[in-house]
């Protein structure tokens, strides 16, 4: 309850600094926009852009269900426009409501007069908010998908996997070979760069060519005796063997040859009677190449999590 309004889509977010309603709701809520109060400072995101808010509203919001509820007053930045959710709410308001979130049980837990109340996620609202996060509506009617991408292909809804749209450069580059008589040793600078500067920064490049890695025996690694990573994994987690996924021929031959070149050069080395054993995902690139991931989500879970992240400064 947000302002003695039911308030449904509400992205809980352990990393924002504020709580934010998007104007839209505000409007559905009956709250006309002179009843905010003017503020100047911009909300930065975390790709650095940033809006002005239309103002500030202190509303009671009220968690859980009766008896075991919770109300505190919260300051809502309000946003022009509309989104996929009807509002999002930061660290304020859980720290005033002392809440506890889990991301794996899909859960909120805070203390109350009559007990612990909780607060549970609808999976399927979250799918249909994530869907429609990655459609971007713009305009009624029309759909159109403008993100980032940074997961796996197979996450996206197969009804807009096509139109998706990939990150550009921000400013356009030029080749510069910096090998001798090697095209492989190419780099890129931007185009636009005054003509003494771009040499300053070629011959830069050229003397400290030892920092790249232009192929895998390049990357020699850390000697394990100076640095060993290891898995926080709990003993009493059993282990889990998934079953083999079927792959086509094309995806097949893609991952025989990245296992192949990561044995020549001595970054895995074939196990007997694994314990552990996880499946190999293909996703195709941007250039239309494959990716090799892995699926770590049973090795994730034997894993204990940190519920406390670093703070975000914005």
């Amino acid at each position: 309850m947000i302002g003695n309004h039911t308030v449904c889509r509400i992205l809980v977010d352990n990393v924002s600094s504020v709580d934010l309603l998007y104007s839209d709701c505000l409007e559905k809520m009956g709250i006309r926009k002179e009843q905010l109060e003017k503020t100047s400072r911009p909300l930065y995101g975390f790709t650095g852009d940033f809006v002005i808010p239309q103002g500030t509203i202190r509303l009671p919001i009220t968690a859980g269900e009766t008896p075991r509820q919770a109300t505190t007053m919260a300051n809502f930045l309000v946003i022009k426009g509309s989104s996929q959710y009807n509002a999002v709410i930061g660290r304020p308001t859980l720290q005033a409501l002392r809440a506890i979130t889990s991301i794996y049980h899909q859960k909120i837990k805070f203390p109350t007069p009559n007990g612990v109340g909780e607060m549970k996620s609808n999976q399927y609202e979250a799918r249909v908010a994530y869907s429609d996060a990655l459609r971007g509506y713009d305009q009624p009617g029309r759909q159109e998908t403008r993100m980032v991408h940074q997961g796996l292909v197979e996450d996206i809804d197969p009804r807009i996997q096509e139109e998706v749209t990939w990150s550009q450069p921000v400013e356009q580059l030029v080749k510069v070979r910096v090998g001798e008589g090697e095209s492989t040793k190419v780099l890129k600078v931007g185009l636009g760069l005054a003509p003494s500067l771009k040499d300053e920064i070629e011959d830069f490049l050229r003397r400290n060519l030892d920092v790249f890695a232009w192929n895998h025996s390049d990357m020699e690694g850390i000697d394990s005796e100076i640095i060993c990573h290891s898995l926080n994994a709990d003993p009493s987690y059993p282990p889990k063997r998934q079953k083999r996924r079927p792959m086509n021929p094309e995806r097949y031959e893609a991952l025989r040859e990245e296992v192949d070149k990561l044995i020549t050069n001595g970054f895995i080395r074939e196990s007997h009677y694994p314990r552990w054993v996880s499946n190999p995902v293909l996703v195709t690139k941007p250039n239309g190449d494959w990716r090799t991931c892995i699926d770590f989500s049973d090795l994730n879970k034997a894993c204990p999590k940190d519920g406390f992240p670093l703070p975000r400064i914005d």
